[in-house]
């Protein structure tokens, strides 16, 4: 038989040789194959795929998917067929650890409870990272605190927790995607909430968290519906800081300590929704 004929065997590899149907273990593959008399670009037109990415599982370059295999078989009249090169076992799922928090090689001797923080395409300052809940009709903070944790990772949990004890518990709550984290779907403080918050930077693409509840999550975010709720935060907690950094001038704390701090967001956090009483009513 000649090499257009496609040989699917573990043992033998094609590459411009000749084989005998009786050619031990790749008899119970090649007859088949041989009796229906197709050539690599006859069974590609009937699996709708190019006659190269037969040619490819032939050679042991490639691995087919489930549906070209199912495909193939198709073609063939097989149950299962065997192929040169098999695809990877796929390894088990577990949730993403979170990062343990490293000492410092260095200490800031002026503020020891403050932390560098990495900031997206601008370095790093020495500083607090604060956290604001606002509702989307009408731009009131419900909730703050501040962390001095470098990412945003492990700050919506505490959150949602403060919403809960303060009475305030929200119907949805979304966040970017730096928030996003496996434990979020099974803490009791954020049960009955429903979550908008996206586990990639990006909705397109190559995704790198393949868990159920990822793929879940991207699902509901690509709806209409998962859109709209998510381009709310747009319109509600974003502006709240441009107003406060750029109208009101507040970019960066006066003091020191996160007890000290805190009081001055909270102070900050007053004043802002003061006016937002002043301008819409009780």
């Amino acid at each position: 038989m000649h090499t257009e004929y496609l040989p699917f065997t573990e043992t033998v590899r094609v590459k411009k040789t000749l084989f005998e149907p009786g050619d031990g273990m790749a008899k119970q593959h090649l007859l088949p194959q041989h009796q229906a008399g197709l050539s690599q670009r006859e069974l590609a037109s009937l699996c709708n795929l190019k006659r190269v990415r037969i040619s490819s599982f032939e050679q042991g370059r490639r691995y087919p998917s489930d549906e070209e295999r199912k495909a193939i078989c198709e073609a063939l009249d097989l149950e299962n067929v065997t192929f040169l090169k098999e695809g990877p076992t796929p390894k088990a799922l577990s949730p993403r650890k979170s990062p343990k928090k490293k000492l410092p090689s260095h200490a800031n001797l002026t503020d020891p409870e403050s932390a560098c923080i990495r900031r997206l395409y601008k370095g790093s300052i020495q500083g607090f990272n604060p956290q604001l809940a606002v509702d989307s009709d009408h731009q009131v903070v419900v909730g703050l605190f501040v962390s001095n944790e470098t990412t945003d990772r492990n700050n919506l949990i505490p959150m949602g927790k403060q919403l809960v004890e303060q009475g305030l518990k929200p119907k949805e709550l979304s966040g970017d995607s730096g928030y996003y984290r496996t434990e979020l779907f099974s803490n009791s403080s954020l049960q009955g909430i429903e979550l908008f918050v996206p586990p990639d930077r990006k909705l397109k693409g190559k995704f790198k968290n393949p868990c159920p509840q990822a793929e879940a999550m991207r699902e509901k975010l690509s709806s209409d519906e998962g859109k709209a709720k998510y381009n709310l935060r747009g319109q509600t907690v974003e502006p709240v800081f441009g107003d406060w950094k750029h109208c009101k001038g507040f970019k960066q704390f006066l003091t020191r300590g996160i007890e000290n701090v805190t009081t001055e967001l909270t102070l900050m956090a007053t004043v802002h929704n003061m006016l937002k009483l002043m301008k819409y009513g009780a």
